[in-house]
């Protein structure tokens, strides 16, 4: 049996008279997926990664609802990139490029966002890389973002750093996002000295032996593709249940499900929505950690330094130092799970 301690500010001692109908609701779904959390968890884990790699259905497009990789919708490796304009570039010798422009150069697009920690930790190892290669290659950085967020935050990484940030960055861009689509960040889309889409990865591939291999070895090599498999979901629904009959049918349930393939993880709950005829908590693709979290954390993230964990197997309960695909393979690999529970509001009163 695994025990889970947290540690943290007890849960204020709030009078009932005073809180609303809805939020007496929200705390009694509360309290019991605290209670499932822990009776599922501790006596059942075991069972339940023995076959949750057998509950999660293969990807398929036959079905809007079903899981598709984005990326396949969008320009594939060895397309060729149309030459198009593109605006709003800071950091460069000129505010518009085409793309014709970097002919002759390895370029490489790395899509990010300033609030992606991954994304921000990359920009030393770019510049590196950049200044390495020279002429030879060019990263060039996009963002959604608009150049109000995006210049004061790179502002404030200089200071931090004590170093420019050199690398060409693109702001408020739609027009590149609609060729390469993705839902991960970061996301990077390497393009050859041809105009052809040589490989698109996820930062790991981003190395000076596979830039050297590529632009002054000439090989041919196959770097690892990145995926980023998405699924229709509607959050203001059960998961489990979608089909309209199903949910308006529902009295209460409890259920417990692996890891789902294409659907982003995070926790809901109906607390705002209007006119629903039940209470509902929703945790999708989360680590045992994060249920406890959500149980809990009172709505706010319990921290590392407020958290024991006794395990004889912490491994697969939380894994702080992976992050990105790796922390999405492990999730993948039996340590992810989705847990959703719904209670009749007529039965709040029964609730202990």
């Amino acid at each position: 049996m695994h025990i889970f301690t947290c540690i943290g500010r007890a849960m204020p001692n709030l009078n009932r008279t005073v809180r609303s109908k809805r939020k007496r609701r929200l705390d009694h779904s509360r309290r019991l997926f605290k209670v499932g959390t822990v009776f599922l968890f501790s006596m059942c884990l075991y069972a339940v990664q023995q076959v949750s790699a057998q509950q999660v259905e293969p990807a398929a497009t036959a079905s809007t609802n079903q899981a598709v990789d984005l990326i396949s919708t969008g320009l594939q490796i060895g397309d060729k990139v149309p030459d198009i304009l593109i605006e709003n570039i800071h950091n460069y010798k000129s505010s518009s490029a085409r793309l014709s422009d970097f002919k002759g150069k390895l370029l490489i697009l790395d899509f990010w966002a300033t609030w992606c920690s991954p994304c921000v930790a990359m920009f030393p190892k770019m510049d590196s890389l950049q200044r390495e290669f020279g002429d030879r290659v060019q990263f060039l950085s996009v963002t959604y973002q608009r150049e109000q967020e995006v210049l004061p935050f790179l502002k404030r990484l200089e200071r931090r750093r004590d170093k420019p940030h050199v690398l060409p960055t693109v702001v408020e861009d739609s027009t590149l996002q609609t060729l390469f689509p993705h839902k991960y960040l970061p996301h990077y889309v390497w393009i050859d000295q041809q105009g052809n889409v040589r490989a698109i990865t996820s930062h790991d591939e981003i190395n000076g032996s596979n830039i050297r291999r590529l632009i002054t070895d000439g090989e041919d090599i196959a770097l690892k593709e990145k995926r980023d498999i998405i699924k229709a979901y509607d959050v203001t629904k059960p998961y489990f249940f979608q089909e309209p009959a199903n949910s308006n049918s529902l009295i209460r349930y409890a259920a417990l499900h692996g890891y789902q393939e294409g659907v982003a993880s995070g926790w809901y709950n109906n607390s705002a929505i209007n006119n629903d005829p039940f209470v509902r908590i929703t945790a999708m693709n989360v680590s045992i950690f994060h249920l406890y979290n959500i149980a809990y954390g009172e709505g706010k993230f319990i921290d590392r330094k407020h958290t024991l964990i006794k395990s004889e197997t912490p491994g697969k309960i939380i894994e702080w130092d992976k992050h990105g695909d790796e922390y999405l393979n492990w999730l993948r690999d039996g340590n992810g799970y989705c847990y959703e529970i719904i209670v009749d509001p007529q039965l709040e009163a029964c609730i202990v």
